[in-house]
């Protein structure tokens, strides 16, 4: 009989079989290698043709493993991994989306999913591609993914990328070595100077923007031996003052401020009161009228009348409108054909023009009663009395068709006469 003191005995490492067993089981034919792992589940990815895409109806559709396709739309294209691929790539390099468009960042997911797509092209290419080899797959990825996202790579692997291998991290360097010096952002042939390159730099080679002008930004133009320019790095060439002659043409004198004029808000009420009921209540409406500045606050036409003040009144019609729209110009400097502009109606811009002056050139009058002729020409055609077969309707409007072609014909001579004289004024 076996007591339990009999069963504590086993010699350890010797298998029994099970807590209940009498005999040890005979070996098992299964090895540990032959065991197939449970496949995973990587989502699903339901993408076709017509798909949305960042870049627009996917146009081909490429499975290149579960839960990772590629997909090519008319401009461009991308790849798209499911959650459940996505959430294996490092989260310093990952997408939210999913989506990695194909000119930089689908080096990511070839990277993060090498072997996967080195089976892919193995298949696709039977062979006769390195892609199809996932060490080559995952250098050339990796490669990448350094050059494009270095400051990303050295967050999900730990390792930092070099100036050789990243154009991102050497024009950084370039740009910190060379901070305070002049780097060229064009050059040309220069025809007074043979053999000499006429360059424009900039100190750190910053670029003008809508905000700041050349002047803003310190350009200045050198001469540059040709030889010697043809030397420079992929990043500009560096000016040196001390050698290079400087020739920046003198800046153009100032141009003067535009007047402003700041109409008193008691006498336009006042000139509105004498209009009728409804043209005083758009006046009071457009005085109310409140109005963002560039600073963020928040004012009124009335305030910024006081205050801010205008530089002139004009009108126009904009292409497709059959109405003429009305504004006060607010312009920086005299001549400028741009700037701020407050619309108002028309009640308002004839209740303000005896102390704010008509902007508007002649020729930008006569143009703008040609745009008035033809869009009283267009709604006469539109009327669909001129199909009538008789009566007074019919003659009508045909009456009122031929008045505005006649109107029409008397605003186009009108213009052109008025470009005649503006034309030798300037001559």
């Amino acid at each position: 009989m076996t007591t339990l003191a009999d069963r504590s005995r086993v010699p350890a490492g010797v298998r029994t079989g099970g807590q209940f067993a009498t005999e040890a089981r005979t070996e098992s034919d299964v090895h540990l290698d032959e065991i197939e792992e449970p496949t995973r589940d990587w989502g699903a990815l339901t993408l076709a043709e017509g798909s949305r895409t960042p870049w627009g109806p996917a146009q081909n559709v490429y499975d290149i493993a579960p839960g990772i396709a590629e997909v090519s739309c008319a401009g461009h294209g991308g790849i798209k991994l499911s959650k459940e691929r996505n959430r294996e790539v490092p989260p310093a390099l990952r997408n939210a989306s999913g989506w990695y468009e194909e000119d930089c960042e689908a080096a990511i997911p070839m990277w993060a999913f090498h072997e996967e797509y080195a089976a892919h092209r193995q298949s696709a290419d039977h062979g006769a591609s390195d892609m199809g080899d996932p060490g080559y797959v995952l250098m050339t990825s990796a490669a990448r993914v350094r050059e494009w996202f270095p400051d990303a790579w050295t967050k999900a692997t730990g390792q930092t990328v070099t100036a050789e291998q990243s154009r991102i991290v050497a024009e950084r360097e370039f740009a910190a070595a060379h901070a305070g010096d002049h780097i060229t952002l064009s050059a040309s042939r220069d025809a007074d100077h043979p053999g000499m390159v006429r360059v424009t730099a900039t100190p750190g080679g910053e670029r003008p923007t809508m905000g700041r002008s050349w002047a803003d930004v310190g350009a200045r133009e050198f001469l540059v031996p040709e030889d010697e320019y043809e030397t420079r790095g992929r990043f500009g060439f560096v000016v040196d003052p001390a050698r290079h002659a400087d020739v920046t043409p003198p800046p153009p004198p100032p141009k003067p401020k535009a007047k402003r004029h700041h109409p008193d808000v008691t006498a336009v009420r006042a000139r509105a009161a004498e209009m009728t009921p409804a043209a005083e209540n758009r006046v009071a409406r457009d005085l109310a009228q409140r109005w963002r500045l560039a600073d963020g606050s928040v004012t009124s036409l009335a305030q910024m009348l006081a205050t801010e003040g205008v530089t002139g009144r004009s009108a126009t019609m904009f292409s497709g409108d059959t109405s003429v729209t009305y504004y006060l110009q607010q312009h920086e400097h005299e001549g400028d054909r741009s700037g701020t502009v407050l619309r108002v109606s028309k009640a308002t811009w004839d209740a303000v023009a005896d102390q704010v002056p008509d902007s508007r050139t002649a020729g930008d009058i006569a143009s703008l009663e040609v745009h008035r002729a033809q869009a009283a020409v267009e709604k006469a055609q539109a009327n669909p009395d001129l199909g009538a077969f008789y009566g007074d309707t019919r003659l009508k409007a045909r009456a009122a068709l031929e008045k505005a072609k006649a109107r029409l014909e008397k605003a186009t001579a009108e213009r052109a006469r008025v470009r005649d004289e503006e034309k030798e004024g300037q001559a």
